[in-house]
C-alpha cells in the first residue's frame, strides 16, 4: 500500500512526501492532522514523538525506523526550505 501511494506522483519529492505521511499514519498511528501538523523542527525524527492530539491531550508515540527513513528521504528530496514552518509542504511550498 505504501509503495502504491508513492507511484501516484510524477515528482520524486511529492512521492516521497506522500510515502512519509502514509508511513507515519500507518506505522505510528498518527491522525492526519497530527502528521501534517508536525513542525519542520521535528526533523530528523526522534525515536519517540510527543504528539498533542484531540482535546489537547499529549501522548508519546514511538517512531519506527521505517518512518524515520521515509521522512529523511522526503526531507532530502524536498526543494523547499525545511528549517522553519511545517515539515510537510504542498506542491507549491505552502502548508
Amino acid at each position: 500500500m505504501i509503495s502504491t501511494v508513492a507511484d501516484q506522483s510524477t515528482e520524486d519529492w511529492i512521492a516521497a512526501r506522500d510515502q512519509a505521511v502514509v508511513t507515519l499514519l500507518y506505522g505510528c498511528g498518527l491522525r492526519i492532522s497530527e502528521a501534517l501538523g508536525l513542525p519542520a523542527a521535528a526533523h530528523p525524527l526522534p525515536e519517540v514523538l510527543r504528539i498533542t492530539g484531540k482535546g489537547d491531550k499529549q501522548r508519546l508515540v514511538p517512531v519506527l525506523p521505517a518512518a524515520r527513513a521515509a521522512v529523511a528521504r522526503y526531507a532530502a528530496l524536498c526543494p523547499f526550505d525545511l528549517t522553519s514552518g511545517m515539515l510537510f509542504l504542498g506542491a507549491r511550498g505552502g502548508r
